[in-house]
């Protein structure tokens, strides 16, 4: 959990039902509810993508050719074994990049991944925030970071790479790079703003 966001009063007790009904899962996740500074809602940040009709993550990342399936860092929960698997983490590839980006976008690699439907976490946005100076200010370098680590982490153990130039939000944030102001909307938020 990052020290500038909170829990809702459920959070735990849901997650805890989440995993006694899916004790093989391996990552658990929520959406989350973005707040300002000051703790005023801003907008429930449900994203659709986030959420495979099938709840199949590794063919979604196949599917999409992305490993941006899940939420910010306080939402996710990974089981002592997977972390047993992963940790300490090797850094010594140079990839700038998160351990919650590096363990999420391989967790379904080693199992199940449950993303539940309610928002549990309040995640705080401010300029000063790790992530508003990082892949959120540029989300274009985040996309190329995460697929260049998960590339190099299914090179080890013999799995299927996947290819920026298959996936879509790529090119929309390529798109945004190169002309200011276009596509404005999320690429991932539902078409509507509300849940399905």
């Amino acid at each position: 959990m990052d020290g500038d966001d909170a829990f809702l009063a459920e959070k735990i007790a849901c997650y805890e039902k989440a995993w006694a009904k899916n004790p093989e899962a391996v990552l658990i996740q929520a959406p989350t509810v973005l707040i300002d500074a000051a703790g005023n809602v801003q907008r429930d940040g449900y994203e659709d993508l986030k959420h495979p009709a099938d709840g199949d993550f590794l063919a979604a990342t196949y599917r999409t050719q992305d490993t941006d399936l899940y939420y910010s860092t306080s939402a996710l929960a990974f089981s002592r074994t997977f972390l047993e698997q992963c940790l300490p983490m090797d850094f010594s590839d140079g990839i700038e990049l998160a351990i919650d980006s590096r363990l999420s976008s391989v967790a379904p690699l080693h199992g199940h991944v449950v993303s539940l439907e309610e928002s549990l976490t309040l995640w705080r946005q401010h300029p000063r925030s790790v992530s508003h100076q990082g892949d959120q200010r540029s989300p274009l370098a985040g996309t190329i970071r995460r697929n260049h680590y998960f590339n190099t982490y299914v090179q080890g153990i013999k799995r299927r790479r996947i290819h920026l130039w298959l996936n879509l939000r790529y090119y929309r944030q390529l798109g945004r790079r190169i002309l200011p102001g276009w596509l404005t909307e999320p690429f991932a938020q539902s078409p509507t703003g509300k849940r399905p």
